[in-house]
This record gives C-alpha cells, sequence and structure tokens, in this order.
C-alpha cells in the first residue's frame, strides 16, 4: 500500500486537492490509513487546520447509498414495494404529473423529477415542510424513463417515502439499524460546523447541474452553518474516509447483520445505463449506488464493472470491490468537475486493486445467496 499512500501525497502535494483521507479495508481490517493536507485554511483568510484520521467531510452525493440503503432495508423487511408509485407511501407527490413515477424509478435516476427550484434556495433546506410542499409541487423535468440524474432531489424523495413507512425522522431510522463502526456519520449536525472540513469549488467559474450553476455558490452552500441543520440525505452526509471504508467493507461481505444479501443484490445489479442527461456522461447504476465500467472510470482505469458505490461532488469516491473484497473511502476537500475527477482517483483505484489483488476467492453476491 505505500505505492497508494505515495501517489495520494504526491496528488495533494501537485495542488490536486487542499487536504484529504484515503481508507482501505477488508472485513475489520485496515489496510491503508493516509491522511494528508489542510482540512482548512486553503483561503487566505482562514486559519490553518490539518486533516486528522478522525476529520469529517461532507461527502455530498458519496450519501446516496446511504439513502438506498434506508430503502432497502424497509424491502428486506417487506415494507415498502419498489414498483409502487412514490404516491402511494407520499400521496401528495402525485401532484402536476407525478402519480405514475415509481420508487424504483426514483432509485435509477429515472424519474425526470430533479427539484431544479429547491436546488437553487439552499435558504428553504433546514425546513423540511418546506421543502415537502416544494416536492408535490413540483414538475418533471423529463419524461418518465429519461436518465436524468437528480443531485439532491433523489435525497429528498426517498426520505420522505422512509418517514412516512415507519413515522421516524430519517436520520434516527437510518442511524440506529448501522453498525457501531458507523455510528458517528450525520446528515444534521450543528456542532461539526466548526470542527468539519471545508469544501473548496476550484473549477470553472461557470457548472451548470440540474438547471443550477454550481460553481456561483458551491463553498457557501456546503460549509455555511445552515447546511449543518439541513437534511439533504442525497447529497448532504458529513462522514470521514474510515467510515466510508467501513460501509463499503460492510456491503462488500455480505452484508453482515444489517442487511440480507438477497436484497443487496437487487440494489447493486445494473439498472440504468446510457448518456445522462444533465452531466452529458456515460452512467452505469443500479439502484442508488453507481457501478463501474469496462473503461476508465473514478473507481479505477479497467474493468471496475463488478465496483459499485458512488461519487460525491467532485472530490469523493467510495466504493465496495467484490473482486478484492476491500471497502474504499477516499474524501478530499477540492472540487473541479467530472474530468478531473476520473484523472485523479482512476489511477488510485487502478493501484489500490493491484495492491490487494491477492485477496484469495472473490465474493459473490446472488440474489440466492442470505448473509448469516
Amino acid at each position: 500500500m505505500k505505492q497508494v499512500e505515495a501517489l495520494f501525497s504526491r496528488q495533494q502535494a501537485e495542488g490536486r486537492f487542499p487536504g484529504g483521507q484515503l481508507v482501505v479495508m477488508r472485513d475489520d481490517e485496515v489496510l491503508c490509513d493516509v491522511s494528508v493536507g489542510l482540512s482548512r485554511g486553503y483561503r487566505q483568510e482562514e486559519p490553518p487546520v490539518p486533516v486528522t484520521a478522525t476529520t469529517r467531510f461532507q461527502v455530498m452525493s458519496a450519501s446516496k447509498p446511504f439513502v438506498a440503503l434506508a430503502i432497502a432495508l424497509l424491502d428486506d423487511a417487506g415494507r415498502i414495494e419498489l414498483n409502487a408509485p412514490v404516491a402511494r407511501y407520499f400521496p401528495e407527490f402525485a401532484n402536476r404529473g407525478k402519480e405514475q413515477i415509481t420508487i424504483d424509478d426514483v432509485l435509477s435516476h429515472r424519474s425526470g423529477v430533479v427539484l431544479e427550484e429547491l436546488n437553487d434556495h439552499p435558504e428553504w433546506w433546514s425546513d423540511w415542510a418546506m421543502v415537502v410542499r416544494k416536492m408535490a409541487d413540483a414538475k418533471p423535468r423529463y419524461p418518465r424513463g429519461t436518465l436524468a440524474y437528480s443531485p439532491a432531489g433523489f435525497g429528498w424523495i426517498l426520505a420522505e417515502v422512509v418517514q412516512r413507512i415507519t413515522h421516524e425522522s430519517f436520520q434516527n431510522f437510518l442511524l440506529e439499524r448501522l453498525p457501531t463502526s458507523l455510528s458517528g456519520v450525520r446528515f444534521i449536525d450543528p456542532a461539526q460546523h466548526d470542527t468539519a472540513a471545508h469544501s473548496y469549488w476550484l473549477g470553472p467559474a461557470r457548472f451548470m447541474l440540474a438547471g443550477h450553476d454550481l460553481a456561483s455558490d458551491f463553498e457557501r452552500i456546503n460549509n455555511d452553518l445552515s447546511t449543518f441543520t439541513a437534511c439533504v440525505p442525497g447529497a448532504g452526509l458529513l462522514a470521514n474516509a474510515r467510515e466510508l471504508a467501513a460501509f463499503y467493507s460492510l456491503l462488500v461481505a455480505g452484508g453482515g447483520n444489517v442487511l440480507s444479501r438477497g436484497t443487496l443484490a437487487k440494489y447493486i445489479e445494473k439498472q440504468s445505463f446510457g448518456c445522462e442527461r444533465q452531466l452529458k456522461i456515460p452512467l452505469s447504476l443500479g439502484r442508488g449506488f453507481g457501478l463501474g465500467s469496462f473503461g476508465p472510470h473514478a473507481f479505477g482505469w479497467w474493468n471496475t464493472q463488478r465496483c459499485f458505490g458512488h461519487a460525491g461532488g467532485f472530490g469523493v469516491v467510495a466504493y465496495g470491490d467484490p473482486k478484492t473484497r476491500i471497502g474504499v473511502g477516499i474524501v478530499t476537500n477540492g472540487h473541479r468537475g467530472v474530468g478531473d475527477l476520473v484523472r485523479r482517483f482512476a489511477p488510485l483505484g487502478s493501484a489500490i486493486r493491484k495492491a490487494t489483488a491477492h485477496a484469495g476467492t472473490p465474493l459473490q453476491i446472488s440474489g440466492a445467496e442470505k448473509s448469516g
């Protein structure tokens, strides 16, 4: 793993990102754990604060698999039907032509709903009642069935479904069912405003996503106190690299005592593939999980088809690799765009896979298997 650590440290020294963490785990064993650079202080007006192993980052869309896990837990317990309309559980959602959109459509980013208005008004996010009203009033941007990535709408819609079914807050429902290794992750935690790493936009002056210029307010949205008081489940989790690696180590081992292998298999099998309408890039998706590919990908340069996980913004990547039986968490606080994401993370993923290649028999996760 020394080559992996050296590559990650070199990327930081070259200015690719201000600071970050990289952790690789297999089962409960930590194979690699490195922290480099600054969590805060990249801008001159800030005092410098180094990254430590416990520093938490805003991991953005790397939180989507946690939302998918919440749905999978209900699925495993027979409390939700994936082919049912969202409106069965959240009746107001049927408004403005959304009555046929299913849970599965949302999970696989084929609902056509991206919630542009909510994306443009972060001052509303701390008011869950407002978020629910805006979801109900929203009109689909694309026809149902269109592969169009929903940055924040994915999490808001599914979190409200979880809350309607369980009568618990989304955060409480999910976190109470996670193992102790993940007890520190949070969707809402004002106390971490003063200690979490700052996120930095280092990319072009204009970057459009879901009808919103991401570059215009990226740092304000991710670093202000209001973000730490808002539940944005598909785009806002506070976690560190060890927690993300532990999450995927658990899943790549078959789900442990949390989720049956049969249910897990449903969420990491391919559901959507094609050129996504928002970023105009090819995507391969399961249910709430991004999947690897034959060619260059954030999980590695080649043959990552069996890997499953998710990127966060353009500076975080976390995934599980059944071939080598590892969970990987890589978090950084520098974000530029899709091209930079692949150029930075693909060599790291390939170096990690090479270093962990001799792992014995790869784990098979299929619908026929159940966890013990």
